[in-house]
């Protein structure tokens, strides 16, 4: 298996401010160090998504399709781990 640019991190709660700042600050960090990121959604405030063969096939396969590319500075990519899509929160800026 080849070594690729992408880094996953596996979210297990929502947690709280202090633990959402941490991993904040982390993706910020692993991203300035040239990776990709994809977040991996197990159990997020309400999506209960236990890992499944499928999830873990598209999480594979988004991984070495980011790791054949540079990353793009600033973005990373949230999935949930049972391969259902999901629909991020809008912000509105006032």
């Amino acid at each position: 298996m080849a070594e690729l640019p992408v880094a996953v991190e596996v979210v297990t709660g929502s947690g709280n401010a202090r633990l959402r700042a941490n991993r904040a600050e982390r993706i910020e960090l692993i991203r300035n160090s040239g990776y990709h990121v994809i977040e991996c959604l197990v159990n997020f405030g309400a999506i209960k998504a236990p890992p499944t063969v499928s999830g873990l096939e598209q999480l594979i396969a988004l991984a070495e399709s980011l790791g054949s590319n540079p990353p793009t500075r600033g973005e990373h990519r949230v999935v949930r781990a049972d391969g259902e899509p999901y629909a991020a929160r809008s912000r509105q800026l006032d």
